[in-house]
């Protein structure tokens, strides 16, 4: 278990940097392979030094933060792995620190108790919510869903069969839009002043059909809320865009966020042009995701899945970093919703997934308090994006991003049939 956790951990941490900056992830790989070494090797104050510099150069990964903890020890530093082990726990409980000889120093002193409490408390299911609904389509991967206010009509997205189905009122089940031009569905958002559904649609290697040639394109669609008419498709003007979500604000102005790794950015369609235009590049950003914004319309909430939250004025697109006064971390979020001043976020990049809600500071520039809503559930599958309708949450419970073989192919062991959870907020 040990070994296991300290070694073969280099592909996957090294995958996931962003292309955009060859001189960080020569550094990067550099000083981990030279933690390794030390450790391997047994020059502990080595294998501290360059896990202090890998954790600066890629920082919130809970891995990185228990082999930096793990170096603590080594160099018998015990109270200063301490906090770095309650991090590192906040994001994934699973690591086997109970299990790691190396952690032998340190289980007699009362803040080892500590967190083996914090990890019971972590691993303990809570649901604050209840399933709103299931439907009998176990091949679907759902991502995105939207409600209709007037009405109540429902509408969910499918990766895999590149279609978007409408759930009535009285539970009919009819495929909305189901059109040969239509790439994966992610992110929903539906505009009722207008009667309009917005889609985010990107081409997914897990969806039905996937062609190579279409890697890095995505696609914003306009669709009739009431016929399905698809009314307009704007091309992203880049070639390396991952579509994921996307917000309506109050004046009907539309934003997506791309999670590409190589181009982080925000776009907006100028309807007059008929053209998606890059409104905002982030570059110091690693996979944008859930957008959202204050009721005025003035600043979009934007999270980030390493990063955390950030706050843009919409005037100056001025962007500030969230700050976080909690001890749980803002990393792993998808889907990110504004209720009364609060923030609601859905973290499928922490273990065990979880849904949370955030209490702002009074000029909103800093987490001031947490509540754990949905948590640790028994679903297959995880939980992505969501839309606050009537005082509740209705958010995608099961998606089943973990059920595809090598070849993209979906393993039916795998999967449920997909489930809209509702958590009440008020």
């Amino acid at each position: 278990m040990k070994q296991k956790l300290r070694f073969s951990f280099t592909c996957i941490i090294l995958c996931s940097l962003s292309t955009r900056a060859l001189l960080a992830q020569v550094s990067f790989r550099q000083s981990y392979q030279a933690a390794m070494e030390a450790y391997k090797g047994k020059d502990y104050d080595t294998f501290l030094r360059q896990m202090q510099l890998t954790d600066t150069l890629r920082p919130n990964h809970p891995t990185i933060l228990y082999n930096l903890a793990v170096a603590y020890i080594l160099n018998d530093d015990p109270q200063e792995s301490f906090p770095v082990l309650r991090r590192a726990l906040w994001m994934n409980s699973s690591l086997p620190f109970q299990e790691d000889n190396d952690l032998e120093a340190i289980r007699s002193l009362t803040p080892y108790q500590d967190l083996q409490s914090l990890k019971r408390e972590l691993d303990q299911s809570h649901a604050a919510g209840s399933v709103a609904l299931q439907l009998e389509e176990p091949t679907m991967h759902p991502e995105g869903i939207a409600i209709d206010p007037q009405n109540g009509n429902w509408y969910m997205g499918s990766i895999r069969q590149r279609k978007i189905v409408r759930i009535t009122a009285t539970g009919e089940v009819e495929d909305f839009l189901n059109d040969s031009s239509l790439w994966a569905i992610m992110g929903l958002s539906l505009d009722p002043n207008q009667d309009v559904l917005w889609a985010c649609s990107t081409a997914a290697p897990e969806m039905l059909a996937y062609d190579t040639s279409l890697t890095g394109k995505s696609k914003l669609l306009k669709i009739d809320a009431t016929t399905g008419q698809l009314q307009g498709a704007y091309d992203a003007p880049a070639n390396d865009t991952w579509f994921g979500d996307l917000h309506t604000l109050p004046d009907g102005r539309v934003f997506v966020t791309s999670s590409s790794s190589t181009h982080p950015a925000i776009y907006g369609l100028e309807e007059a042009s008929g053209q998606l235009v890059e409104w905002l590049s982030m570059p110091d950003m690693i996979s944008l995701q859930g957008i959202t914004s204050d009721p005025a319309g003035k600043r979009l909430f934007v999270a980030d899945y390493r990063e955390g939250i950030l706050s843009i004025d919409l005037k100056t697109k001025g962007v500030q970093r969230i700050g976080n006064e909690t001890p749980h971390p803002l990393k792993g979020i998808d889907g990110l919703y504004w209720y009364e001043g609060d923030l609601i976020a859905i973290h499928n990049g922490l273990q065990p997934f979880r849904v949370v809600r955030y209490e702002l500071s009074s000029d909103r520039s800093a987490i001031a308090a947490f509540e754990l809503l949905d948590k640790a559930l028994p679903h297959k599958g995880e939980p992505t994006l969501g839309v606050v309708h009537q005082d509740s949450l209705f958010y995608i419970a099961n998606s089943p991003w973990g059920a595809y073989d090598e070849q993209y192919q979906l393993l039916p062991e795998k999967t449920e049939s997909p489930i809209i959870r509702s958590i009440p907020l008020r």
